[in-house]
């Protein structure tokens, strides 16, 4: 869905706003959860994490001081109803922070991806390769 939403999204063929909030609305909140399943960050026992998939050589990606910024965007613009909302575009998070997240959560797919364990990596290199 992330591959998805963001080529729909640089299409730009789309001219109705609720649509075009739609597409970014799902686009930022698939970022946001694979974030989280890369990154291992919840606070519930059950959510799946990266690890589970992966060998034991995997390493999980760097939560970097750009990576926080990219992603705590979306936490106050998408994710959380909050009076800090931002209503300044240049606060909101724009087409060059949604190719940034792209970009960062690909390379973290791909690394993902050569670490998964053997009965996995089979199921999942055609859909890889569809979507990312």
């Amino acid at each position: 869905m992330l591959g998805e939403t963001r080529k729909k999204l640089q299409a730009r063929d789309i001219s109705d706003q609720p649509t075009i909030n739609a597409l970014m609305e799902a686009f930022y909140i698939h970022a946001w959860n694979l974030n989280e399943f890369l990154l291992e960050r919840s606070r519930w026992d059950d959510t799946l994490k990266a690890s589970s998939f992966a060998d034991a050589t995997y390493k999980r990606p760097r939560n970097t001081k750009r990576r926080r910024a990219l992603f705590s965007k979306i936490n106050k613009q998408i994710a959380h109803l909050t009076k800090k909302r931002p209503s300044v575009a240049r606060r909101k998070v724009g087409h060059r922070e949604r190719e940034d997240m792209y970009a960062l959560l690909y390379a973290d797919l791909w690394n993902l991806r050569h670490h998964l364990r053997p009965h996995l990596a089979t199921q999942m290199e055609d859909r890889f390769r569809a979507h990312c």
